[in-house]
Order: structure tokens, then sequence, then C-alpha cells
């Protein structure tokens, strides 16, 4: 599989476990795993190099929606 599509099939599978994360359907520790079995029940063979970028799309994730949310106020945020 080329890089940039399982690059975007990455960011489609992170932006769906950050919603289900935010709506409490998993757990937000959770999304990294959820991923990998999503690409993995996709016959995406799960290496530690795709586990990896994985791993380092949820965590900037995680930096990006915690930024944004500091800049909201509560009113924007609901």
């Amino acid at each position: 599989m080329k890089f940039n599509r399982l690059s975007m099939i990455m960011a489609a599978a992170m932006a769906l476990a950050e919603k289900l994360a935010e709506t409490g359907v998993i757990k937000k520790t959770d999304k990294k795993q959820w991923v990998l079995n999503l690409l993995e029940n996709n016959d995406i063979i799960i290496d530690e190099k795709i586990s990896a970028l994985v791993e380092s799309a949820v965590k900037q994730l995680d930096i990006v929606v915690d930024a944004v949310k500091d800049e909201l106020t509560p009113e924007e945020v609901q």
C-alpha cells in the first residue's frame, strides 16, 4: 500500500476514533488500539512502523485538540 493512501486512511480513522472518544463510545486511551484494529480488519498489515505512525498521530491529534479547547470559551466548545 502506498504511503499517501495509508496516510489518508489513518487520518480518517483517527478522526473517527477522536469522535468516538469525545462521545464516550470508546475510551480516549483506546484510540490507538481502535485505529490499529480498524486498519488490521481492513487487511492492512500492522508492523512497527505503522504502529509508530498511529501512535504519533494519536499524540499529535491530542495536542491539537487540547490546544484548540484551551483557546475556545466554554460556549464555543458546546
